[in-house]
């Protein structure tokens, strides 16, 4: 059981790896796919968490797929987050 749960921890640091990533991918779409100027581009690109995608894309043109790869990604990088803080507490749950 104890196995499984470091397992789970350790592949959701990979998940939300990629996950990340393909919310970069999605924000580069949705810059190339809308044509805003260069500095609202670079604010949505650059600005971490996607606070500027959220902050520049209009409330009705937001795709409710990004919405929930955020969401997945909000989760998978809390258990993720696990893991790091077991191992330095030194935790014994066993």
């Amino acid at each position: 059981m104890f196995e499984i749960m470091i397992a789970l921890f350790f592949y959701a640091f990979y998940v939300a790896l990629f996950l990340w990533l393909s919310l970069f991918i999605l924000r580069i779409y949705f810059v190339i796919k809308e044509r805003y100027n260069l500095k609202e581009r670079l604010i949505i690109l650059i600005v971490p968490l996607s606070i500027g995608y959220y902050q520049i894309v209009s409330k009705n043109k937001q795709s409710p797929f990004y919405n929930f790869i955020v969401i997945l990604t909000c989760i998978s990088c809390l258990l993720a987050s696990i893991l790091p803080i077991y191992m330095h507490l030194r935790l014994n749950i066993i």
